[in-house]
């Protein structure tokens, strides 16, 4: 064979691997194309399983779709199995969801006693949108929607999810699940971290219940911003200039490293606190009487809850059993505070104190630390002044003040209470609207107008 004869060989053979690695990356976006409008498929399909009673004729239909949505999703692991993994096993190790899928499916098929029933198949449809979330990407592509619109899709999907999640038997103590309507208030709720419900957080949900409520708040709290960035590096989406921009403006940095820099503190800084937070209410709370266990989930819970400024409590009177407990009243009130002064304000104190001292504090900081100071003192004073004759007649000076402070620090973000604000003076009532109308620091974890 002529040198010239091999070169047109060898021309041949790439030819034909560049034409079937074109023709692989087709079938492979075809294949990612479907996955992703299916994934919408089954994002309605549980919304109306959830949403309305299913009648036994509409049970045995939904249940062919399950059947549908699960043989499809098979058929595509077992092609990217065979055809897209030059290792068999890299797939199963990198995508555990749908190995276990995968399992659960094979066992049905092997094992004639075991039935993949109505229950389960939501259970695996769950589990295939979890998987293969990331394949709508694509499907935003083609739409061509913006990270700014991705993260309000974000935000929509983790409140269905949490419903979802919320309106299942398991979240539920006596296994009785709650209607659609409240699990998706609750949602809301603990996502917008208004701390508002309709149900006895402590009492109407299971721990399984009480531990997605908890994930909820913790996704609200980090904020609508870090969650998209966090988003957009996931799915892998380029940040335009308008958005730097934005993202920039937000946070207070000069660049978008440094903004990256400041998202990555957020959630350190965030996560630290809050287990600082979970110790100091774990040794305020210890008792050898009751249960280890509930006393540092209690504890967990109220640390994130009060960083996060949502106002979830376990307790059906709030924090009211704790009003002259000062471990417990300094301890949230620190920890609402420290999360409602604005994450750009604890990053620049980070980096003037900690990081590098000859960083200048901003205009944001100073302003951000003295308002917050202001409104603390002079919504103390006023609720002191306006409840000393009135609610609060029968305290000492000194209890009278550590309400009133924690009640101006919790009023403005978070929504806890150590006392019954039914009994308060009308004047006490607004000036309590005025500071939640004012509220927390720019993007902190807290409401108001900011």
């Amino acid at each position: 064979m002529d040198q010239t004869t091999l070169l047109k060989f060898r021309s041949f053979y790439f030819s034909i691997r560049l034409l079937i690695h074109a023709i692989y990356n087709r079938f492979d976006q075809l294949l990612k194309g479907i996955s992703s409008l299916l994934c919408l498929v089954i994002i309605i399909l549980l919304f109306l399983e959830f949403a309305f009673h299913l009648e036994q004729t509409n049970l045995t239909r939904y249940y062919f779709i399950h059947y549908i949505l699960i043989s499809f999703f098979v058929v595509d692991s077992l092609l990217r199995v065979l055809f897209f993994k030059k290792t068999k096993w890299s797939y199963m190790y990198q995508n555990p969801i749908s190995s276990f899928i995968l399992f659960i499916v094979s066992v049905s098929i092997l094992v004639p006693s075991f039935e993949i029933n109505f229950f389960i198949s939501q259970i695996l449809l769950f589990l295939i949108l979890v998987s293969r979330l990331t394949h709508l990407q694509l499907l935003l592509t083609w739409l061509k929607v913006r990270p700014a619109k991705i993260i309000i899709l974000a935000f929509l999907f983790v409140i269905f999810i949490g419903s979802l999640l919320l309106s299942l038997p398991l979240s539920t103590p006596n296994l009785i699940p709650i209607s659609f309507i409240d699990a998706l208030f609750t949602s809301f709720s603990a996502v917008c971290v208004t701390g508002l419900t309709v149900n006895n957080i402590g009492s109407d949900f299971s721990f399984f219940g009480q531990l997605i409520i908890l994930f909820l708040i913790q996704i609200g709290g980090l904020g609508i911003m870090s969650f998209s960035v966090l988003l957009m590096l996931i799915l892998r989406r380029k940040v335009s200039q308008s958005d730097t921009l934005r993202l920039q403006e937000n946070y207070a940095t000069m660049n978008l490293k440094e903004t990256f820099s400041a998202i990555g503190f957020i959630f350190k800084f965030t996560f630290f606190f809050e287990f600082i937070g979970a110790i100091l209410l774990f040794a305020a709370w210890y008792s050898p009487h009751k249960s280890l266990a509930d006393t540092i989930f209690t504890a967990i819970f109220h640390s994130i809850s009060a960083f996060c400024n949502a106002g979830f409590s376990l307790f059906s009177d709030s924090l009211i059993q704790f009003q002259f407990h000062i471990p417990t009243v300094l301890i949230i009130s620190f920890l609402i505070i420290i999360g409602g002064l604005g994450f750009p304000v604890l990053f620049n104190l980070y980096q003037r104190f900690w990081k590098n001292q000859s960083t200048k504090l901003r205009l944001q900081t100073l302003m951000a630390l003295i308002t917050t100071l202001f409104l603390i003192l002079f919504g103390t004073m006023l609720i002191f002044l306006t409840e000393y004759s009135h609610s609060m007649n029968a305290l000492n000076v000194f209890e009278k003040l550590q309400l009133s402070y924690f009640q101006s620090v919790t009023t403005r973000t978070a929504g806890f209470m150590t006392t019954d604000i039914t009994m308060f003076h009308p004047s006490t009532i607004m000036i309590c609207l005025i500071l939640m109308i004012i509220g927390a620091s720019p993007v902190s974890t807290g409401g108001g107008i900011k």
